[in-house]
């Protein structure tokens, strides 16, 4: 049994990278997360595997209206929320990047 997760390690690690991908429609805002390398770091809380795991949804323009730039203690966060569930979009880019997402999506799909 250990050996086929030491497989599933090795698979996921060399796996090819995909970007993150944002499309801007009329209808709404379609995601995919893309697939990230893993991230080891010292956080005990931060799971590395986290990176694999490839989300895809489409946003139509009532569920933008709960977009939001939320400042945490890692820095911050661009969100979707979906009913209860947040999503955190763009979670392998930089600050920077999230800031002007948030602002052109904003301009894009105002409340």
């Amino acid at each position: 049994m250990g050996g086929v997760f030491v497989s599933w390690i090795f698979v996921n690690s060399v796996r090819s990278r995909v970007p993150a991908e944002l499309i801007l429609k009329a209808a709404g805002l379609a995601y995919d997360s893309g697939r990230a390398a893993p991230k080891f770091g010292r956080n005990p809380q931060q799971n590395p595997w986290r990176a694999l795991k490839r989300n895809r949804g489409f946003f139509p323009p009532a569920e933008l209206r709960s977009l939001a730039l939320r400042e945490t203690g890692e820095g911050n966060r661009l969100t979707i929320d979906r009913g209860a569930e947040r999503i955190d979009l763009l979670s392998n880019a930089s600050e920077v990047d999230r800031e002007w997402v948030y602002n052109l999506l904003r301009d894009r799909y105002p409340n």
